[in-house]
């Protein structure tokens, strides 16, 4: 038993023995393993300052491809030239490394893969030639007198350039500091950032140079620095390209004296992408440059441009776009632009399709601050909440004839031109579809708004908007030939050394609304509007339109077929007419000016020859220093005339018709009625001949119209005259009296004095105040308030009218037969019925004796009917009647 035992122990210990063994062995060749690891991984071979160019070219040469670090110590390496980096590599430095050479070339890489770190670079003509992908280039500090850093080749993928000092004396307009040439149809993926990039050759230098043709293209551009006579150039025709510039300083300044003898250069940056697919990036980027901050060639082809929060300043233009036969999009949002001495936006050519988006841009060009030309186009502008100042020309130049499906949306914009803020030419184009709302717009020596659409189809809206003309019109608007719909809303316009607005519709088929807004002209008219051979629906609504020293509203309607409607507008024209109508043979369906206010020499002055008819001036308000409606005629054949409900002031003639033709005489069948008209002259007729008018039913201002009306003989008018429509017999204290105070001169009725422009009689009854008004068809009731004689008067106009009456005191045995009711004026709604009042009198204003105290300008009423209830004696006492009832109650009572 003890045997076994002692073998199981020896056993155990042998086992154990050999444990310690295999973890030993196990340990050591991991050990082996991680040295050989390391040792095969890293191999780096480090220089020094007094190797040459074969010691280093002899290590690329000969070692395996594990030796991919080449170390240069810190020191001055002059020696060092024609290194050909045939595999991939690392080549660094340990302290500061300074390579200076004599020209030529110091590194020629033929392999992928290569990075080359914190070097500093000098003397040579060119630091670093590729003719592959897959480079980067960081921390260094090259300076060359030719091309810096060349790339070229038809597989540069991958090229990186990073942190790094470039400065290039090349004067070659074919190359650059950093020029990349890239054999055709090849791929192109680059990106530069950090770096300070100067090319500052005596002529033609650029800080970065792409030649890229038929090329797919991608650039990356953050965070640099480049400056050059062109900062950077990108020759990419017939590429898919897509660009992207972030966060740089780019600077295509002329530096040194330099100049650029190449068309199209000395530009911040200047891309030739023409028949390409492009998409376009420029962020957060500050370039100035000589010529154009940006400059674009994009002929043929299609376009993504989006320009975010940069500043461009270019002493030529900020921003100029070349295209033609061009899909171009194009979105800039919060940059500011300069163009030093061209334009700040500058886009030419004429395209496909264009669709442009500005949004809280500030643009100032020398000329306009954007100039666009896009003809024969489908065009989509929208500007919103942008600054645009042309400082010699205009605020916004924009030519686009030929073109279909014209889109304009401006909101909410300043916009200034020294000659005109916006000029838009646009003819011969279809579906011109425009919304202006909220801008203010200026042009100096010119129109606010230029627009000029002839042969077009226009949909127009203009809302809230501030248009002025400094020197000029406030909007200048040409639409000949055209279908137009047009709406102003809102607008303020000022004119201050011209008509305010010019429009003109010839040719057309015009539908003009213009509603609240104020119109004003320093010169000759506030609005000049032109619509002659034309088929036109206008509509004025609640427009303040003021000629400041002539016209309110010059319109020119010759042969046109017209429904024309003027409501409730206020024209003023301090040195001429308020409103001037030319309407020579024109046929009005309707031509209807409604609640408007007149005021200034003239209120509505017309001229017309051949035939005019369709004219209404209704509810109107003149209040004019020479003539309130004149019509001057030269053979005209006047019809369908209608003037009604009119409130006329004027200090000379009310109304006035003048005959111009020594040879014919015109022919006038008019409706003049209800109408209050004061003047010195209320109607002048004696240079036309008279075809059927009608001038009954008018308020001239006095009773006796023989001073008033001339070559013509009316058969009625209003007269003010108390006529009484309730009994004057027998008046005692407690009666009340009613009264109609403005009749008709030959029936003494009132009837149709609703019709009449609200107008309020004065007077006093027995000294006490009292008015009467259209709203109650100038009926008064008085009442009788004391004994003795009752004094009435009344005030209208020139006319004065007076009537005195007695009043006994009541005596209690007497019943009073006057104790009429209050007169109820919604009661009378024809207080002159024949059911109201027998008119048995002849109609003459004759007076009647009530009784000897009895005076005035009464109508004959002894056989008038009091129209109101009153109480009448029954016959029987009423104490018999009190007796009757008590005696009914006591017998009910006891049965």
């Amino acid at each position: 038993m003890t045997n076994y035992i002692k073998i199981a122990d020896r056993l155990e210990e042998d086992r154990s023995k050999l444990n310690k063994s295999i973890l030993k062995g196990s340990i050591i060749l991991i050990l082996g393993l991680i040295i050989f690891s390391l040792i095969s991984g890293v191999s780096a071979k480090e220089f020094n300052e007094n190797s040459s160019s074969n010691d280093i070219q002899s290590f690329i040469n000969n070692s395996t491809q594990q030796d991919n670090t080449i170390i240069l110590n810190a020191g001055n390496y002059d020696k060092l030239k024609n290194l050909n980096i045939t595999r991939s590599v690392n080549i660094s430095s340990k302290g500061q490394v300074n390579i200076k050479g004599n020209g030529g070339i110091l590194f020629n890489i033929t392999a992928k893969d290569i990075i080359i770190n914190k070097l500093n670079i000098s003397g040579y003509q060119t630091a670093i030639r590729s003719n592959t992908g897959g480079i980067s280039v960081g921390d260094c500090n090259i300076s060359t007198s030719d091309i810096s850093v060349h790339f070229t080749g038809s597989n540069l993928i991958d090229i990186s350039l990073e942190n790094n000092t470039i400065i290039s004396s090349i004067s070659n307009k074919e190359a650059g500091a950093i020029y990349i040439n890239a054999k055709d149809g090849s791929t192109v993926y680059i990106s530069l950032r950090n770096n300070n990039i100067t090319a500052n050759g005596s002529k033609n230098s650029i800080g970065v140079n792409f030649y890229a043709f038929l090329c797919n293209n991608k650039f990356i551009f953050e965070n640099n620095n480049i400056t050059g006579i062109v900062g950077i150039y990108l020759y990419g025709q017939y590429s898919e390209n897509n660009i992207r510039l972030i966060n740089n300083n780019i600077n295509g300044n002329n530096i040194n004296g330099n100049f650029m003898d190449i068309s199209n250069c000395d530009d911040g940056v200047n891309f030739e992408l023409l028949y390409g697919n492009n998409n376009l990036t420029l962020t957060n980027n500050n370039i100035t440059s000589k010529l154009d901050a940006v400059f674009l060639s994009l002929l043929g082809s299609k376009n993504n441009i989006n320009f975010t929060n940069n500043n461009f300043k270019g002493y030529e233009g900020g921003i100029t776009i070349s295209e033609f036969q061009t899909d171009l999009n194009i979105t800039l949002n919060n940059n500011n632009i300069i163009g030093i001495s061209i334009d700040g936006l500058w886009i030419a050519g004429g395209s496909n399709n264009i669709t442009l988006n500005l949004a809280n841009n500030n643009i100032t060009g020398y000329y306009s601050s954007i100039s666009l030309d896009s003809q024969r186009s489908n065009v989509t502008v929208e500007l919103i909440n942008n600054n645009l100042t042309g400082l010699n020309e205009d605020g916004i130049n924009w030519w686009t004839p030929y073109s279909n499906n014209i889109s304009l949306n401006l909101a909410n914009n300043n916009i200034k031109g020294s000659s005109r803020g916006i000029y838009l030419q646009a003819q011969y184009s279809n579906n011109i579809n425009g919304i202006l709302n909220n801008n203010n717009i200026t042009g100096s020596t010119g129109p606010g708004i230029y627009w000029y659409t002839i042969n077009s189809e226009n949909i127009i809206n203009f809302t809230n908007n501030n248009v002025t003309g400094t020197y000029g019109y406030s909007m200048w608007m040409y639409v000949d030939k055209s279908v137009n719909s047009i709406t102003f809303v809102s607008n303020n316009f000022l004119g201050n050394n011209k008509s305010s607005v010019y429009f003109s519709g010839h040719n057309s088929s015009n539908n003009l609304n213009l509603t609240n807004n104020s119109i004003k002209g320093e010169g000759d008219y506030a609005i000049n509007l032109k619509v002659s051979d034309s088929n036109n629906t206008i509509t004025f609504t609640k427009n303040n339109i003021t000629g400041i020293s002539g016209y309110g509203i010059w319109f020119y309607v010759n042969n046109c077929n017209n429904s024309i409607n003027f409501i409730s507008n206020k024209f003023t024209g301090n040195n001429g007419a308020s409103v001037y109508l030319d309407g020579t043979n024109s046929n009005n369906t309707i031509f209807k000016f409604f609640e408007n206010d007149f005021i200034g020499k003239y209120g509505f002055y017309a001229y017309a020859s051949k035939e005019f008819s369709g004219l209404s001036l209704v509810n109107n308000t003149f209040n004019n220093s020479i003539i309130s409606v004149y019509f001057q005629l030269s053979g005209a054949a006047l019809s369908n005339v209608n003037i009604t409900g009119n409130t006329i002031f004027s200090s000379s003639r009310g109304i006035l018709f003048e005959e111009k033709s020594t040879y014919d005489s015109s022919f006038v069948r008019m409706k003049v009625n209800y109408n209050r008209i004061i003047s010195t002259i209320g109607l002048d007729y004696r240079s036309v001949t008279d075809n059927g008018s009608n001038f009954d039913y008018n308020w001239w201002g006095i009773n006796d119209v023989n001073s008033k009306i001339f070559g013509f003989t009316t058969k009625n008018h209003y007269v003010l005259w108390f006529t009484n429509i309730s009994s004057l017999n027998n008046l005692y204290i407690g009666d009340k009296l009613n009264f109609a105070l403005l009749v008709l001169n030959t029936t003494m009725k009132n009837e149709g004095v609703e019709n009449l422009p609200y107008f309020v009689i004065n007077g006093t009854f027995n000294g006490v105040f009292f008015d009467s008004n259209r709203d109650n068809l100038f009926l008064y009731q008085f009442k009788v308030l004391k004994e003795g004689s009752q004094f009435l008067e009344a005030i209208l106009d020139e006319e004065y009218a007076n009537l005195t009456l007695k009043a006994f005191k009541i005596n209690p045995d007497i019943k009073n037969p006057n104790n009429n009711t209050d007169i109820n004026d919604t009661n009378i709604e024809n207080p002159n019925n024949d059911t109201d009042i027998d008119d048995s009198d002849d109609g003459d204003l004759s007076s009647v004796e009530i009784n000897e105290d009895t005076e005035g300008n009464i109508n004959n009423t002894s056989d008038i009917l009091n129209v109101h209830a009153s109480m009448k004696p029954t016959g029987v006492p009423i104490a018999i009647i009190l007796i009757l009832v008590v005696l009914s109650l006591v017998t009910y009572r006891r049965n």
